[in-house]
């Protein structure tokens, strides 16, 4: 039995800013719509791996190994080569309680956020999309391939979502 993937991507953000002035209704509606989709393959604008889970820290951080380790919903063992799309969404409410992701002590997963040991902080309620559906991020098994996602001394509970390819 051999499975398949296809998924999509919509992101819409929209503002109603206004303004009340003595005379008239200043307005400013704004609607930006992004969708982009993926179907079943290796190839640019393809995906066949996805893994996601909720994640919790209690004061501490992890290392996620993407080139060996995640399992996924049918029980296999996940290599990624390449990952197209990332999805933290950091689920504390508490201000402070920020995750930092990225930064990893060794064989740091550089080609998300351009150095080894740059981190993106992502507060509560955030979430950091990385979307890269034709060149990806590559994953190098034994010197790019671990995200380390830190609490700090915070307990957060965040959900991660990653699709991307095993060639």
């Amino acid at each position: 039995m051999s499975t398949t993937l296809n998924m999509t991507l919509k992101l819409v953000l929209q503002h109603l800013y206004q303004n009340a002035p003595d005379i008239g209704a200043p307005l400013d509606d704004f609607r930006l719509d992004l969708s982009d989709s993926l179907a079943q393959g290796t190839g640019a604008e393809q995906a066949d791996l996805v893994w996601y889970d909720e994640r919790s820290l209690i004061g501490a951080s992890e290392t996620l190994d993407f080139a060996a380790g995640p399992v996924n919903v049918f029980g296999a063992v996940l290599t990624f080569k390449k990952i197209r799309g990332l999805v933290i969404a950091n689920k504390a409410t508490l201000s402070g309680a920020a995750l930092t992701i990225g930064g990893a002590a060794a064989n740091a997963l550089a080609s998300m956020f351009g150095a080894t040991t740059d981190t993106v902080i992502v507060g509560p309620g955030g979430i950091l999309l990385l979307w890269s559906p034709t060149d990806a991020y590559v994953v190098t098994p034994g010197t790019g391939d671990l995200l380390k996602i830190d609490a700090g001394a915070a307990t957060i509970t965040y959900d991660i979502y990653v699709i991307g390819t095993s060639a």
